[in-house]
């Protein structure tokens, strides 16, 4: 359960980058800010089900890492 619960808040912070990395892309419409927020919404939502449901735990740990480790490498990419 805990692995799923971090790997969700860690997804919650990958949609707002990936939104608004979306919206400083050139020529980008709000339509488009919105498509990729849905978007990166619904794969960490079931990630996180697959995380919580399905996957052992060691899994769960896993996936929570490498999310962690690709949010500071774009975060830090600028």
């Amino acid at each position: 359960m805990i692995p799923g619960a971090v790997f969700g808040a860690e997804g919650l912070v990958l949609v707002l980058v990936a939104m608004a990395q979306a919206r400083d892309r050139r020529g980008a419409t709000h339509l488009t800010v919105i498509g990729t927020g849905v978007a990166a919404l619904i794969v960490a939502a079931g990630l996180t089900l697959a995380i919580i449901g399905i996957l052992p735990v060691l899994a769960g740990w896993a996936l929570a890492f490498v999310l962690a480790m690709t949010l500071l490498a774009l975060l830090h990419a600028n």
